[in-house]
């Protein structure tokens, strides 16, 4: 988990079903055996007892010091207890945001600790450097500079690193921008602007630049390591909600619809094919790939993947479930009088098929519905949910009401944490 994050969040996102977690995308693509470290959000404050630390008022902290030894400390029992439960045979490790160079601390030097129970180490949008020289202090008070500078690039031999990340949104400082989503409608509510101007503030912060691409949080060239494998993913954000509210989000990279544009090319690397039943169920076709034509990674020449150890990730992806595709909840969208945000409840399908079927519409039949999309892909993603969905003549009214910002901050398709949010901004718009 990240920073701030929970277990929870990569089970049961925001409050949603665990067909929308990533560990349910995971299980769904044959892995039998997901562990996510155990970790509630409280124990974050743990962080704060660095400061009785003298190194971190000097800067120098360590990561296994008191402020982040105890998450060390356990992920390494967790890949342990893993590998354990495979059989002896090593484990992929996958960490996202601060989970990353998290895990690299983690993994060690290869002298404090045994790393010979990891494949490989995949980051999800981790930043992997301190903000430059110049910069304010950074929030780890140096214990990410410490792994950059003793843990530099793909430091471990035997360990197949890969960096994801997303280049989503540019940052932008211009306050005055239109609002292109519901949350750009929040953040222009609370002032901050936009997405994009968030963007902004948290790019300029980490690497001294708030006009770079990323993910909205991580800047691309805050999250590749030299000498790892580098996939960057021009639609994926940063978590499992967009920054800075509760609205979820199905274009993070453990989404259903994202998640394959990086690890069909992990597995791929490690010599390990998805069973074909499985591909064919996640929509992991060639045909869904070549879509994706926005991603693109780069093979590390310093040193050789393929190396003879690879066959033993087998026992890890052993005892492959059965595969099955995510079931979508019992409501029906009438496709001409629906906003985005009703499609939320359909896994996969938003905010990007959602945004194209309400900007295209209305709709004459369902051929002509699916018709409107741009690919395969998509259009085999959103029949798993054709008895989902009815098509119904446009109803202004209907519209009207649901354009309206009562709606958009009392949809039924949004989770409880959601909806606390959004009526606490609602009161605040009557008074």
């Amino acid at each position: 988990p990240g920073f701030a994050n929970a277990d929870v969040d990569y089970v049961n996102p925001l409050n949603q079903p665990s067909s929308s977690g990533l560990v349910s995308a995971l299980e769904r693509r044959g892995f039998g055996s997901v562990t996510v470290l155990e970790l509630k959000r409280w124990e974050w404050i743990k962080v704060g007892a660095g400061l009785v630390d003298p190194k971190f008022w000097s800067g120098d902290q360590l990561p296994t010091g008191i402020a982040y030894g105890w998450y060390v400390k356990r992920a390494r029992e967790a890949i342990l207890e893993s590998s354990k439960n495979a059989g002896g045979e090593k484990v992929i490790v996958i960490a996202h945001s601060a989970g990353g160079w998290l895990a690299r601390s983690t993994l060690g030097d290869g002298t404090d600790w045994d790393s010979s129970s990891v494949q490989s180490l995949v980051t999800l949008g981790a930043p992997h450097y301190p903000p430059p020289e110049g910069s304010p202090p950074c929030a780890t008070r140096g214990a990410l500079k410490h792994v950059s500078e003793n843990l530099p690039g793909a430091f471990l031999e035997g360990v197949s690193y890969v960096t994801v990340a997303g280049s989503s949104i540019s940052g932008d400082n211009e306050k005055r921008q239109q609002p292109t989503t519901d949350a750009d409608e929040i953040y222009a509510k609370r002032g901050e602007g936009s997405a994009a101007r968030v963007a902004y503030a948290n790019y300029n912060a980490l690497a001294g630049d708030g006009t770079l691409v990323g993910d909205g949080v991580i800047p691309v060239k805050c999250a590749h390591l030299p000498g790892a494998t580098q996939i960057t993913i021009e639609n994926a954000i940063h978590s499992i909600n967009e920054a800075g509210t509760a609205l979820p989000t199905e274009r993070w990279y453990g989404s259903e619809g994202i998640v394959d544009e990086w690890l069909k090319p992990v597995l791929g690397l490690l010599g390990v094919e998805m069973p074909k039943s499985v591909a064919e169920q996640v929509l992991s076709s060639e045909a869904a790939l070549e879509v994706s034509s926005e991603v693109s990674f780069e093979v590390s020449t310093r040193r050789d993947f393929f190396s003879a150890q690879i066959s033993s990730l087998a026992a890890f992806l052993a005892a492959f479930s059965s595969p099955t595709v995510a079931s979508a909840s019992s409501v029906i969208i009438d496709v001409n009088n629906a906003v985005a945000r009703e499609f939320s409840s359909l896994p996969g399908c938003y905010p990007t098929i959602a945004t194209k079927l309400i900007k295209r519409g209305p709709f004459s039949n369902k051929k002509e519905m699916y018709a409107a999309l741009d690919s395969v892909g998509e259009v085999e993603r959103l029949k798993q949910y054709d008895k989902n969905l009815k098509i119904a003549k446009r109803d202004p009214g209907i519209m009207q009401f649901k354009e309206s910002q009562i709606f958009k901050y009392e949809g039924k398709a949004t989770s409880d944490y959601q909806n606390q949010q959004m009526k606490q901004i609602q009161s605040e718009r009557r008074y």
